[in-house]
């Protein structure tokens, strides 16, 4: 699910969800210029996102092993790069949390 990406190379967006509301995302994100902060990967659906005010954050690390970014997982569902940590056009990374508020 692209909804709402910046990215503009070929990419993987991947997410699932358990029967007890755990909802893993694997991001394998590739842009033709540099990845920056305020990049999105896209959009989680309604149901895949944190509870509100619950916005969990993963690490990702660049394709040669040497540069690593955060995302946030935001309760819109916007899966958001918020802290790039050098110039890359690859990054990749995974997140499991759960969609219950407590």
């Amino acid at each position: 699910n692209n909804v709402g990406s910046t990215l503009d190379g070929f990419f993987l967006f991947e997410y699932s969800k358990s029967s007890t509301g755990m909802v893993n995302i694997i991001v394998n994100a590739v842009k033709n210029t540099s990845i920056t902060n305020g990049d999105v990967v896209g959009t989680l659906p309604e149901g895949y996102r944190p509870a509100s005010g619950r916005w969990p954050v993963f690490t990702l690390i660049n394709q040669n092993k040497d540069t690593t970014a955060q995302c946030v997982v935001t309760d819109d569902g916007k899966v958001t790069f918020i802290q790039v940590g050098g110039p890359s056009t690859k990054f990749t990374g995974q997140l499991t949390f759960s969609t219950h508020s407590g």
